[in-house]
């Protein structure tokens, strides 16, 4: 009586442990949960940030190509009030002046800087695009991994539930056997077992479940989000891979290689604008100067008699040069900076090509990977197909009595085993899908 109520209560137990899927929850495909995850994605938000920060930087006045224009103006008042017996000038004396100036400056060639310099800024902003759609890119590859595994998952639980259904059918079997004299106890005994066992794998499927779909949420950016029901069953992937091509495509849309060889070039301006440090340098410069001052006294001309009243004047002033540079003479202090970022710009070739060779590496063996578990999964459905009709021809046979529930366990167990390599290539195909497509710069972000 006692084992009665606990497998009831186990029953009702593993009957509320959240399913592949349920009416309640929404379900949203793989498309969906990488949407909310860029929306949500803080990270991508900061290169992005940054990636227009270096656009506003790619412009002709950053790089010194455009003059610059002043307005500046200067005005002071004095009040003097002077008694001085040895001056002439006694009295209240109130004086000021203003000064209105337009300055122009124009460095017309400094040794191609400016061309190279605004080379130098396109170059950072297409290496600040790359950044930013690596960041969307592993958001993307972060996002599917999880979703993928969550499938894994549920597809891991639903077979054990397949499983432990079997073993119950089997206990009820049995048990109504031994109540009509046809069963041992020990048959019985082990028919329990295997629902012990079953249950137990049930529960612990159903935590890893759960598990994994909070890191979906996680990676989704959304963790306090309620839970939501995915594709539930892993399906095959349908990519036929094509070696050369996907080399091809690595080369130009990897964002890592992008922002490798963008950052070749950078460094290559750079030695262009060092080496321009040899050239000579010319500027203009213009300008025009207003001047006004006025100057009161009260009081009388001591000479004259007249009274000094109010004096003003004015001085309009154009100018316009040229100057120019060449240096002649810096014991070697150019000819070293040249050297160094010559040095620089063969650190970044090498760290560019040593990227590129790392990564053909790496979806060769990705691409290998691929291949191999396409022959494993042929081999298993096979196996998969083989094993459930040997279950179905157990099943008979047991219930003809010829065959022992030891046996008939053994046949229900390689079913599960097969089912769930089968299950786990699956998944591992969709893995290597998702990382061949981002080793090639196919994920979208």
């Amino acid at each position: 009586m006692m084992y009665r109520k606990l497998l009831f209560v186990l029953i009702a137990y593993l009957a509320s442990l959240p399913i592949v899927r349920t009416d309640a929850q929404t379900l949203m495909t793989i498309d969906q949960c990488v949407r909310v995850a860029l929306e949500q994605d803080l990270q991508r938000q900061i290169a992005d940030l940054q990636w227009q920060i270096t656009g506003l930087n790619h412009h002709g006045s950053v790089a010194g190509r455009y003059p610059n224009v002043s307005l500046n103006t200067v005005s002071q008042g004095n009040l003097n009030d002077q008694n001085n017996p040895a001056s002439f000038l006694n009295g209240l004396i109130r004086s000021g002046n203003a000064n209105i100036s337009l300055d122009a400056t124009w460095l017309v060639f400094n040794g191609f800087r400016v061309r190279y310099n605004l080379k130098q800024l396109g170059a950072l902003e297409g290496q600040a695009r790359a950044r930013l759609d690596q960041a969307g890119l592993q958001t993307v590859r972060r996002v599917m991994l999880a979703y993928l595994n969550l499938e894994w998952q549920q597809a891991q639980s639903e077979l054990a539930r397949e499983v432990l259904r079997l073993s119950q059918d089997l206990l009820s079997y049995q048990e109504l056997r031994r109540e009509l004299g046809q069963a041992l106890t020990q048959q019985v005994l082990q028919s329990r077992d295997a629902v012990w066992n079953d249950s137990s794998n049930v529960v612990t499927l159903s935590l890893n479940t759960t598990l994994a779909m909070n890191a979906l949420k996680l990676a989704m950016g959304v963790p306090s989000m309620e839970d939501v029901s995915v594709g539930g069953t892993l399906t095959l992937p349908s990519q036929v891979w094509d070696r050369g091509a996907l080399r091809q495509q690595m080369l130009t849309q990897n964002p890592q290689i992008q922002e490798a060889v963008l950052g070749e070039q950078a460094a290559a301006f750079q030695t262009r604008m060092t080496q321009a440090a040899y050239l000579p340098s010319f500027g203009m410069n213009a300008g025009a100067v207003l001047s006004g001052n006025i100057t009161g006294l009260d009081g009388q001309n001591p000479f004259t008699g007249e009274p000094f009243g109010t004096q003003t004047g004015s001085n309009r002033n154009l100018y316009f040069g040229i100057t120019g540079s060449w240096p002649i003479y810096d014991g070697g202090l150019r000819r070293r900076q040249v050297a160094v970022s010559r040095l620089q710009e063969q650190i970044a070739t090498l760290s560019r090509q040593s990227l590129t060779d790392q990564l053909q590496t790496q979806l060769d063996d990705l691409l290998a990977g691929y291949e191999t578990l396409l022959v494993n999964l042929a081999i298993q459905d096979e196996q998969v197909a083989n094993a459930r009709q040997n279950l179905t021809v157990a099943e008979e046979k047991f219930r003809l009595g010829q065959l022992s529930v030891f046996d008939l366990r053994t046949v229900q167990l390689n079913y599960a085993q097969a089912a769930q390599r089968r299950i786990t290539t699956v998944y591992q195909l969709r893995v290597q899908e998702v990382e061949i497509l981002s080793l090639s710069g196919q994920l979208a972000g």
